[in-house]
Parts: structure tokens; C-alpha cells; sequence
């Protein structure tokens, strides 16, 4: 798994397209006097929203809340999937999102590879906190790529295991070989593999697998 692991972050892209120096709300010292600013993977920074963009579009707030800053986070390639998990039983106020990220030429850039897709995939699983942004772990699988990610908003779900109060929750997956896997997604432990570029491979439990006959398709969304 952690070899499977160094070799999808290996093939993430190491540097993000550029934005505005100005944006960013706390400066690092080496963008002190630099008009833009490359995020390194798994970065995370708070951008200011009425920013402007390297070619000075103006950037809207698409929130209804008065909120002046964003949180972002540079995951290292196009994202696919999404997905926020918002209550959990965890003792803080965290919320997770599960991501993931494909860096160019990947082999599913195409939607006519969805179910053919084979090899190592990542998931990333990021905590948001009062504190920022955190890559909390990934979850590490066979099945090449993800086409959509969805947490479950129950702890108990009829004929699986039933989700620990200790972890994040159970989150199905679409892979891109055409199995759609529940996994029972753990916090991070001081115990787990480390995948290297400082990422952790949360070691998951799969609590259902299902695949769909080849000449019906792929799940495209959950």
C-alpha cells in the first residue's frame, strides 16, 4: 500500500498554477517581494475572496454568509470527485472532504475509460478545523481512479459494519474499474504507513464491494 502510494503522489504535479501574491493572507518569506505565488503539493493557504486572478478577473464570493476569506488547498491535479462530510463523531467540530485529484496525462482524463481503468488510486481525505486546512490521510485502492465519492450520513447502515465512534464515517467510492467499494474510513493514528511526500494511508476496512456487468457501463455518480 505505501509503495502503491509514493508511486500516485510521484505522478501528482509538485507545483500549482500561480495566483496572486497579494491574495494570499499570510505571506510566506520567500513571496516577500513576488507579484505570484506557486502552492506546493498539499499546500494549504487562506486566499482572500474579493482576490483577483493572474489575469485580473475578478474572483466572486459565491457564499451567501459574510465571509472574506477561503481556505485552500493544492491536492496536484484535476479534481473529479468531491465530497464533504459535515457532522462527525469525532469530540471537534472537524469536517472532511474527500477528494480526488488527477495530475496530467492520466489514463481516465477520458470519460470513455471509465470501468477500463486499472492501477494504483488515491483518495484523499482532508480535515477542516477552526485551525485550517490538514491532509488527514489517503486511502489508497486498485482501481486506477474514482469517478464520485459519497459519505454516508448515517453511522449505522443496514448489513455493514457499523461505523466506529472513533472514525470519520463510511464513504463509497466509484472506481474506475467499475466496482463501487464502502469503506469504513478511520482517523489518523500515530501507527499508520507513511505513503511518503509526509502523506499517511489511513487503512481502511471495506464494508461492501459491488460491480456493475461490463456491458452495462460504469457508475459515473453515486
Amino acid at each position: 500500500r505505501a509503495g502503491a502510494c509514493r508511486r500516485h503522489m510521484d505522478a501528482l504535479r509538485r507545483t500549482s498554477p500561480l495566483i496572486r501574491a497579494s491574495s494570499v493572507v499570510a505571506a510566506r518569506a520567500r513571496d516577500a517581494h513576488a507579484t505570484t505565488v506557486a502552492l506546493e503539493l498539499f499546500e494549504r493557504v487562506d486566499v482572500r475572496i474579493d482576490a483577483r486572478d493572474t489575469h485580473g478577473a475578478e474572483t466572486p464570493s459565491t457564499s451567501t454568509f459574510d465571509v472574506d476569506v477561503d481556505r485552500v488547498a493544492y491536492v496536484g491535479g484535476a479534481v473529479w470527485a468531491l465530497d464533504w462530510c459535515a457532522s462527525v463523531a469525532t469530540g471537534d467540530d472537524a469536517g472532511f472532504l474527500a477528494v480526488d485529484a488527477r495530475a496530467e496525462p492520466h489514463r481516465a482524463h477520458a470519460t470513455e475509460a471509465l470501468g477500463r481503468c486499472r492501477g494504483d488510486g488515491v483518495v484523499q481525505i482532508w480535515r477542516s478545523s477552526d485551525d485550517g486546512l490538514e491532509l488527514e490521510g489517503v486511502i489508497v485502492h486498485d482501481g486506477g481512479c474514482v469517478s464520485d465519492v459519497r459519505w454516508s450520513p448515517c453511522r449505522e447502515i443496514a448489513g455493514m459494519e457499523r461505523v466506529g465512534e472513533e472514525d470519520v464515517g463510511a464513504l463509497a467510492a466509484s472506481r474506475g474499474d467499475g466496482i463501487v467499494d464502502v469503506w469504513i474510513v478511520p482517523r489518523r493514528a500515530s501507527t499508520v504507513v507513511s505513503g511518503g511526500h509526509g502523506v499517511h494511508v489511513l487503512p481502511v476496512k471495506c464494508a461492501f464491494r459491488g460491480k456493475i456487468p461490463r456491458e452495462l457501463g460504469a457508475v459515473l455518480c453515486l
